[in-house]
Formats: structure tokens, sequence, C-alpha cells
């Protein structure tokens, strides 16, 4: 067994292979959290834009009758953000596992089977290959969330100015 509990009931790795696959399974499963946590403050920034426009937005074209340049910076600003905001919620191609049918093909039904310490390293290259791939897309939404965040500060600040007259 590659495992065995303390007396507090941890799990602690018995092989160099288990330490390295264990470190693989935390990190792409801690993705994983990042991206659910990024899609969830995604989705409260676009319902405040959606607010702000509402409200703010209603009450500015109320007051000066038809659009300005100042209201159209605050439209532009809300439809900024929710471009953004359906881009980092698309559901784009996520990987976080690796196939059991491959690694049946490609570790268990070949002569002789893989040994269980080097289908963990396998296992964890796999993970690790697959973090990688992520995290490139991931990066790029942090990037967008930060743009749809300014872009809220913008529509905000825009409906406010032609609020203020």
């Amino acid at each position: 067994m590659p495992f065995h509990f303390t007396r507090y009931g941890r799990r602690v790795a018995d092989s160099a292979e288990a330490i390295v696959y264990g470190e693989s399974v935390r990190a792409i499963d801690k993705q994983e959290a990042a991206l659910e946590a990024l899609r969830a403050r995604t989705g409260t920034l676009l319902a405040a834009a959606s607010l702000a426009t509402a409200f703010l937005g209603g009450q500015a074209f109320h007051a000066i009758g038809s659009p300005d340049t100042r209201s159209w910076v605050g439209t532009v600003a809300f439809v900024g953000v929710a471009v953004l905001a359906v881009g980092i919620l698309w559901p784009w191609t996520w990987i976080f596992s690796t196939s059991p049918a491959v690694l049946i093909e490609d570790h268990i039904r070949v002569v002789p089977p893989t040994a269980p310490g080097e289908l963990r390293l396998a296992l964890a290259r796999s993970l690790e290959k697959h973090w990688n791939e992520n995290e490139a897309k991931l990066n790029w939404l942090y990037w967008a969330f930060r743009a749809a965040s300014l872009s809220l500060v913008f529509e905000i600040v825009a409906w406010l100015i032609v609020l203020g007259g």
C-alpha cells in the first residue's frame, strides 16, 4: 500500500512516487478550485454591472433625455464587462484528470503491466501536462477578469458623471 496513516489520521506517502503523485493531484485539484472561484466572482461582477446599468444607467438616460458621449462610455463599459464575463464563463475545454480507459490500455493491458510506482509517475506527468495546458488558459481568464473589473469601475464612474451633471 503506497500510503499509511499517522495516529492523527493523516495520510503519509510511503514512496517517492506516491509523494510526487500526491502533489500532482493536489496541484490539479487546486487549479480546478481556482477556476470555479474565478467563475463565481465573474458571475458576481456581471450581476453588479447589470445592476449598475439598470439603476444608474436608467436614471442617467432619464435625466439627459438622449444619449451623449458620457452615456455611451457607460454603455460601452457595460458591454465590455458583459463580453469579458461571457468569455470567462464560456465552457472552454479543461482537463483535470486522466482517462481510466487510456490508463488501462497503456499501463494495465500491456505485457508486462506497468509497476505501481511507474504508474504513479506516469499519472503525475500526465496531470502536470494537463495542469500546464489549463494554466495557460486560466492566466488569460485572470487578465479578462481584471479588464472586466476595470470596465465596471469605468461604467459606474461614467453613470455617476452623467447623473452629476
